[in-house]
C-alpha cells in the first residue's frame, strides 16, 4: 500500500514536471515570439523614419528648387520695360492670345498692352500711343503687309521723335524668307514659334531697348 502511494505520487510528480517543462518552453517560445516582433517592429520604425527623412529631404529640394525657379523668373520678368506700350499685329488670333499672354506674364501692363489684327489697324494704334512703343508685327497680313506696315508706322513716328522698336514675327522664317521684307529700321525677324519661349521674348527685348544686337535665336521645331 505504501509502496503503491509513493509509485503513484511519483508519477503525479512526474506528470508535474512535465507539464512545468511543457509552461516554460511555452513562455520561451512566447519570449521569443515577442522578441522577434519587436525586432521586427523595430526594422519597421527605421524604415518609416528612414523614408520620412528622405522625403523631408526632397520636399527641402523642391522648396528651395521652387524658390530658386521663382527668383529667376522675377528677374527676368523685370527686364521687361513698363515705360513701353505693347502692340501685337497678327491677324491669327490665337498667335495673338499667346503673344499677349506672354507679355502680360512678363510683366506688362494691361492699358499698355494692345492688339491689332490687320495693317490699318496697326498704323492707327501706333499713331494714337503717346511715348515709347514695341510692336510684335506679323508679315502676312491682309492688304498691307507687315512690312509695309512698319515702315508706315516708322515714318509717322519718327516725325514725333518717340522711340519705336519693331520686333517682325512670321512663320516664314526658318522655312523660307523669300518675300518676307520688312524694310529698314526694323529691330529684328523672328521665327514665330519664339512666342511660346517666354524667357527669350524678356531677352530680346531687354536687348532691343538698350540698343544692343539681337541675342542669337535658338533652334525652334516648326510649328507649321
Amino acid at each position: 500500500m505504501h509502496d503503491t502511494s509513493l509509485r503513484t505520487r511519483g508519477k503525479l510528480v512526474g506528470k508535474d514536471r512535465l507539464s512545468l517543462w511543457a509552461a516554460s518552453k511555452g513562455v520561451a517560445n512566447l519570449l521569443g515570439v515577442s522578441k522577434r516582433a519587436e525586432q521586427t517592429a523595430q526594422i519597421v520604425l527605421a524604415t518609416l523614419q528612414s523614408a520620412l527623412d528622405g522625403a523631408l529631404s526632397s520636399g527641402q529640394m523642391i522648396s528651395e528648387e521652387l524658390q530658386s525657379n521663382g527668383h529667376a523668373n522675377r528677374l527676368s520678368d523685370a527686364k521687361i520695360p513698363l515705360k513701353y506700350t505693347y502692340l501685337v499685329v497678327d491677324d491669327d488670333q490665337p498667335t495673338a492670345d499667346i503673344i499677349e499672354k506672354q507679355l502680360s506674364l512678363l510683366g506688362a501692363l494691361r492699358g499698355k498692352l494692345l492688339t491689332a489684327n490687320s495693317g490699318e489697324a496697326a498704323i492707327e494704334a501706333a499713331r494714337a500711343v503717346e511715348g515709347p512703343l514695341v510692336i510684335f508685327m506679323d508679315y502676312g497680313l491682309p492688304r498691307i503687309n507687315g512690312g509695309e506696315a512698319s515702315q508706315e508706322i516708322l515714318k509717322l513716328r519718327d516725325k514725333s521723335d518717340q522711340q519705336t522698336i519693331i520686333i517682325g514675327i512670321s512663320a516664314y522664317v526658318g522655312i523660307s524668307s523669300v518675300g518676307v521684307d520688312y524694310g529698314s529700321g526694323v529691330y529684328a525677324v523672328l521665327p514665330k514659334e519664339i512666342i511660346r519661349d517666354k524667357q527669350e521674348l524678356a531677352k530680346i527685348i531687354d536687348c532691343a531697348a538698350n540698343a544692343k544686337p539681337c541675342p542669337p535665336i535658338p533652334h525652334y521645331q516648326m510649328l507649321i
